[in-house]
């Protein structure tokens, strides 16, 4: 029976054979990367999931043409400085590992799009991954995370951004001011428990999910986002909708289970077309 190592050889010749740009080594119990990867400069997509990797070779940030990078459900416990050295990434997806730092030269992935980083140990983030402006989705969820570097901001291309799972308290002030952003969420963050007035300026904000903060009142304010279409907000003490609810008329579906509202019915009623509401289960 072949090992590993050798059904992974085995794709890797016929990928330099062909030159081919994609080479995916998914699920295959390797627990070190074969060298003759190295040869394959012209590798743009590789995908990686589903092995027992626990550290990357120093010769692997030499693959500068890569633009696609997939590490998911390995036993990575570090990335080092030379991640930096692979400016072509347009998407990172590194989920599933152990990972409890980033390096800050993660900055300098100055074309990354996509950056997926759940279900890791982070404690922190580094400062300079608010150089990466061309960030449009970023998935942090399950992490450890407890606040955000200074000029988060500066991530201002930002359209989806998941926070699931952490143990966020607030962020800046000027957070609130990401003009693109379509999907948020702070879910399962306990001591994130205030949703400030500020939230009203995502005025494209169309999907905000703070299911299970311990929140006991919503703003006014964010009635304003008259284009937000789902609100999910089940496991929380929220006591009453905030004035003008039923003006938000692009609301499509709410969830709302689990919280002592005493005003959701007669709210309902005024809407011309209430959501979808998940109330069960």
């Amino acid at each position: 029976m072949e090992t590993a190592q050798q059904q992974a050889l085995q794709k890797i010749l016929l990928v330099n054979e062909d030159q081919e740009t994609g080479l995916d080594l998914c699920s295959m119990g390797l627990s070190t990367l074969p060298t003759e990867i190295r040869d394959l400069r012209q590798l743009e997509y590789l995908h990686l999931t589903d092995n027992n990797l626990t550290d990357l070779p120093n010769w692997f940030w030499e693959m500068t043409n890569l633009k696609e990078l997939y590490i998911s459900d390995n036993q990575l416990v570090r990335l080092a400085s030379g991640i930096g050295n692979l400016t072509k990434l347009e998407k990172l997806v590194i989920t599933n590992n152990q990972l409890d730092s980033l390096p800050n030269e993660i900055g300098n992935l100055s074309n990354l799009e996509h950056l997926s980083l759940r279900n890791n140990n982070l404690k922190e983030l580094p400062e300079n991954i608010v150089n990466l402006k061309n960030l449009r989705y970023l998935f942090l969820s399950s992490n450890q995370l407890k606040k955000l570097p200074k000029n988060f901001t500066r991530l201002e291309n930002l359209v989806e951004l998941y926070f699931t799972g952490n143990n966020l308290s607030e962020v800046e002030d000027d957070f609130w001011h990401f003009d693109q952003m379509t999907d948020l969420c702070f879910s399962l963050n306990p001591t994130f428990n205030t949703l400030p007035k500020e939230c009203s300026n995502l005025k494209n904000l169309k999907r905000l999910f703070l299911n299970g903060c311990s929140m006991k009142q919503l703003p006014e304010s964010l009635t304003q986002l008259h284009g937000l279409e789902w609100l999910y907000i089940k496991d929380n003490n929220l006591e009453k909708l905030p004035a003008g609810f039923e003006n938000m008329s692009d609301l499509i579906r709410i969830d709302i289970r689990n919280n002592p509202l005493t005003n959701l019915e007669s709210t309902l009623d005024k809407m011309p077309i209430p959501p979808v509401l998940n109330e069960l289960g």
